[in-house]
C-alpha cells in the first residue's frame, strides 16, 4: 500500500474550534483547504524538520480518532556564527507547527499518522485517497453535529442515519 501522497477529509480541531478540511499530504507539504478544490488554509512544512506525529487518548471533548502533527525546522549551526546566524537560529528554533486533526475512524487515523511520518520513505507511489466511507465528508458531518449536540445537551442525542441522507446531512449539519 501506498502511503507517501494521500488526500482526504479529516477535521481540524483547534482549542474550542473544530471544521472539516480536506488534506492534500504530496512532496514533503500537508495542505488543508476548506473543501477539495477550495481555499487554502495552511500549510505544515516537512522536509528538512523534526518531525512528530502521535495518536492523542480519546478524551472528554467528544471528538474520538484525534492525531497530534508537530513539524519543527532543523537547524544547522555554522562553525563560527555572528550574531545574525545566532539569532536567525534562535528564531528557527521557535518556528514550530502543531497540528491536531481527527479521522472518521481509528483507522484512518493510523494511516493518516503513519503517511504523514513516513512520507519521504513513499514520496514516489501513485496517490492514496485515505477514507473509511463512500461519503467521508458527510461522515465527518454527522460526527461534528453530534459532538455538537453532545456538548449543549447533558444527554447525548443519536443522529439516525437513512438511506440516501448524506446529502440532506452535509447541507444541514456543515458549515
Amino acid at each position: 500500500m501506498s502511503f507517501g501522497n494521500a488526500e482526504g477529509y479529516l477535521l481540524r480541531i483547534d482549542g474550542p474550534s473544530k471544521t472539516i478540511v480536506y488534506c492534500i499530504l504530496d512532496e514533503g507539504i500537508l495542505q488543508y483547504y476548506t473543501r477539495r478544490g477550495g481555499v487554502l488554509l495552511g500549510v505544515v512544512a516537512l522536509t528538512g524538520c523534526t518531525l512528530r506525529v502521535r495518536l492523542l487518548p480519546d478524551d472528554d471533548t467528544g471528538i474520538c480518532h484525534q492525531f497530534l502533527v508537530e513539524s519543527q525546522p532543523r537547524v544547522v549551526q555554522a562553525q563560527n556564527p555572528s550574531t545574525a546566524q545566532k539569532i536567525a537560529t534562535r528564531h528557527q528554533r521557535q518556528a514550530k507547527h502543531r497540528l491536531t486533526l481527527a479521522g472518521a475512524s481509528q483507522a484512518v487515523s493510523e494511516l493518516w499518522a503513519m503517511s504523514i511520518l513516513n512520507w519521504n520513505r513513499f514520496s514516489w507511489d501513485d496517490p492514496l485517497t485515505l477514507c473509511s466511507s463512500k461519503d467521508e465528508y458527510a461522515t465527518l458531518c454527522v460526527m461534528l453535529h453530534q459532538q455538537k449536540d453532545a456538548a449543549t445537551n447533558d444527554s447525548p442525542k443519536m443522529v439516525e442515519r437513512t438511506k440516501n441522507t448524506n446529502k440532506y446531512f452535509a447541507r444541514c449539519f456543515c458549515p
